[in-house]
């Protein structure tokens, strides 16, 4: 009879987990394709009025939602698996190269899911912020930027081996060097310098 070492896991295969992901990420792309083309051809005033309320309601639906999943998640986790279990999905990939595994997974456990709780929590707070403090830049800059972070961060506390942790540190990378060349775009490119030596440095 073989032995074991540890405590026993039970892991159920999730074919949802994506949805948390992705959510914040569509947002942040439509900001970026949509509402900033609409932004920069804003010009009379109900224009601007236009596209300020574009953004905010993308901003707050993505955010929500991914909210929403989120919990939804936890309360999956709760009543199938309890509090030693996870779910799990494989999403693309799975060979190894030495030992390196190159597959996309997503890993959904009691940790994960108090980590991906709390961040949802610090993105509302921003989401009530914004609102009662509106953007002067037509909006879709400020809220595509925490629609990045929020994606960036339940993507790495979400990851299951390091392809798909370094893909969420790419980019919450890509959101604090956006955030960091605010105002001055030479901080943005050594900000992303130190990030990608960060990655790399981790990859070895």
């Amino acid at each position: 009879m073989p032995d074991y070492a540890g405590p026993l896991q039970r892991i159920v295969l999730s074919r949802t987990l994506w949805i948390i992901v992705a959510l914040p990420l569509l947002g942040c792309a439509w900001h970026l394709v949509r509402n900033r083309r609409s932004a920069l051809r804003a010009v009379r005033p109900e224009d601007v009025r236009r596209a300020l309320l574009s953004a905010h309601r993308v901003g707050v639906a993505s955010v929500a939602l991914a909210t929403e999943a989120t919990l939804a998640h936890v309360l999956a986790l709760t009543r199938s698996v309890g509090a030693k279990g996870a779910l799990l999905e494989h999403l693309a990939g799975g060979a190894r190269v030495g030992q390196f595994d190159t597959g996309f997974a997503l890993w959904f456990d009691p940790l994960s899911a108090a980590a991906c709780t709390l961040v949802c929590a610090v993105a509302l707070a921003a989401v009530v912020f914004v609102t009662w403090r509106p953007p002067r830049d037509h909006g879709w800059r400020t809220w595509a930027w925490i629609e990045l972070s929020l994606g960036g961060a339940l993507l790495t506390f979400l990851a299951d081996g390091f392809v798909t942790m370094a893909i969420g540190w790419a980019l919450a990378a890509a959101a604090q060097a956006w955030l960091a060349g605010w105002n001055n775009p030479g901080r943005r490119a050594v900000t992303a310098t130190r990030s990608a030596l960060a990655i790399a440095t981790r990859a070895q």
